[in-house]
């Protein structure tokens, strides 16, 4: 991700906020790496500390690595607020790390400018283009007046127990306790604007057209076409839509690999073609074969497997 990131932006500053285990990356990508521990300060940050406690169901388990997920889940955007005032940053694209950023940012820009944050997660969470660090310092406050709010984190406790044994009030939930409580101005970041959009999940539709990876894995059908760019295919309408990022969540990593260096191509020999055609155009799946084909034969033979076992059993 960081590392298409940099071959699309190349005018932006890329920054990865990590620890030691991750710092190599940034040289390696050529991308700035700023560590957690130097943004874990202040009265907010402090706040939080005092007054988390996970809340959870009893088959969710919230450490993963010896360390607390959840709690860092909620703690990382404090992390971000302190980065964002400590260097004077305003509006900032943010993204998990199995998003591949296929164009450049600035490009999509004012599309959003007239709104506080992009979601994803079907409106569940704050993802891509965020005005500034004032609405991070809203959602924040509303964190912590959350956990300072026994009656609500009682009601909630008992609420997962009882039908959700296997979830966790995250900040996605504290998200969607912010638009409730008050007005955020926010759109799905997978809004088509343009002909272009930004891709939620590779694994659901989204009223495109999928196709079936070579592991069984059904995922949007992608296509690099000779203009350089990424579609899907509308399907209904048959209509061309450009993907201006493509979310890799549960797919296999090879797939990282066949979009990198489809961009690699596309950086090192830029086309002035301008009409996009269907005709003999690689889909993703076709990319995959072509250039990890042993890769692909052991995903099929794998999954051809496990479909054998389930019908003698």
């Amino acid at each position: 991700m960081l590392e298409t990131a940099r071959l699309t932006n190349p005018d932006k500053e890329v920054v990865l906020l990590g620890d030691e285990k991750n710092q190599w990356i940034g040289k390696e990508k050529g991308i700035t790496h700023l560590r957690f521990a130097d943004f874990d300060y202040g009265d907010k940050i402090d706040r939080f500390d005092r007054c988390y406690r996970p809340v959870q169901g009893p088959q969710h388990h919230h450490i993963k690595g010896g360390e607390d997920w959840l709690k860092f889940v909620f703690k990382r955007w404090f992390f971000v607020h302190n980065f964002l005032t400590s260097h004077h940053f305003d509006s900032f694209w943010h993204f998990d790390s199995d998003t591949m950023i296929l164009e450049p940012l600035a490009d999509h820009e004012a599309k959003f400018e007239s709104y506080e944050c992009t979601e994803q997660c079907n409106g569940q969470c704050i993802n891509g283009f965020v005005s500034g660090a004032a609405f991070v310092s809203r959602y924040l406050q509303k964190i912590n007046s959350i956990f300072e709010d026994t009656h609500f984190l009682e009601a909630k406790q008992q609420e997962i127990e009882s039908l959700h044994p296997n979830w966790a009030f995250t900040e996605m939930s504290a998200y969607e306790c912010l638009k409730q409580a008050e007005p955020v101005r926010s759109i799905p970041l997978s809004s088509i604007i343009d002909g272009t959009t930004f891709d939620d999940c590779i694994c659901h539709d989204h009223g495109m057209q999928m196709e079936r990876l070579f592991n069984g894995r059904e995922i949007k059908k992608i296509y690099c076409l000779a203009d350089g760019g990424f579609y899907g295919q509308n399907a209904t309408t048959g209509k061309l839509v450009r993907m201006i990022t493509l979310n890799f969540s549960w797919v296999p990593v090879v797939l990282f690999d066949v979009i990198l260096n489809e961009l690699k191509k596309r950086n090192a020999s830029p086309t002035t073609q301008s009409a996009p055609e269907l005709d003999r155009m690689p889909s993703m799946n076709d990319m995959a074969w072509r250039t990890h084909l042993l890769h692909c034969l052991w995903w099929q033979l794998k999954n051809s497997s496990r479909k054998f076992r389930k019908s003698k059993a």
